[in-house]
């Protein structure tokens, strides 16, 4: 069986959004957001995690102009201060971001604005 959270395959008016995601010693500071930008798209939001846990995330997104973002209520990112936690996210199993995690209180992504993941067919 196939988890609710892990798409496989998109049709083609869609990406595959993946958020891998290494928690560290403080969790429960660490939250995330997908917010789309237009009229068509997906918001997605993830928080209220273990210490120390990895997990996947793999959803399938219209194509559209979204921001990222990884916030760390603590104001120490998610890798080096309490532990070695990180994220990566993948568009289309292609690598966005690899291994981020050393920022203060929120790291901010642009996915698919002004590039080639607009779908542009009218």
């Amino acid at each position: 069986t196939n988890p609710e959270n892990e798409a496989t395959s998109c049709n083609e008016n869609e990406f595959l959004f993946e958020l891998k995601l290494l928690t560290d010693n403080r969790a429960s500071e660490i939250s995330w957001t997908l917010d789309v930008q237009s009229d068509v798209g997906t918001n997605l939001n993830g928080g209220g995690y273990n210490n120390d846990e990895a997990l996947s995330v793999k959803k399938c997104i219209a194509k559209s102009c979204y921001i990222f973002t990884m916030s760390d209520s603590g104001d120490d990112g998610i890798c080096c201060s309490h532990g070695n936690g990180a994220y990566s996210i993948f568009i289309d199993n292609e690598v966005l971001v690899n291994g981020g995690g050393d920022f203060g209180s929120e790291d901010i992504i642009t996915l698919g604005c002004n590039n080639e993941w607009i779908n542009s067919s009218n």
